[in-house]
């Protein structure tokens, strides 16, 4: 199952849902050339809370960056420092794909 918590989650809805549900994984997408920003500092709360399986979870972050595209090389890394298990550009084209089931 998939529970899905619609566009700009605010950052404390998606942790109290995290929470609530307790899902094998978070994965959020962005196609606004926000997600540098938003996803990091997204991110950064669900890491900080205090109740391991909450800070603990799976995040995957995918979709466009930033506004300029893929062209800095340390976004991902960034990203990843920050605490997502895994990101994915606007031009990533996984050879896997990637499922994840919430419930």
């Amino acid at each position: 199952m998939v529970t899905n918590l619609g566009a700009c989650v605010p950052d404390d809805l998606l942790v109290d849902e995290v929470r609530r549900i307790r899902p094998d994984a978070v994965v959020c997408s962005t196609v606004n050339g926000h997600g540098r920003i938003d996803g990091a500092r997204m991110i950064r709360r669900l890491r900080a809370d205090p109740d391991p399986d909450v800070a603990g979870v799976p995040a995957i972050l995918g979709g466009k960056l930033g506004i300029d595209g893929d062209r800095d090389p340390g976004v991902l890394s960034e990203l990843l420092e920050a605490g997502f298990t895994t990101v994915f550009t606007d031009q990533a084209r996984p050879r896997t794909s990637i499922s994840c089931s919430v419930a």
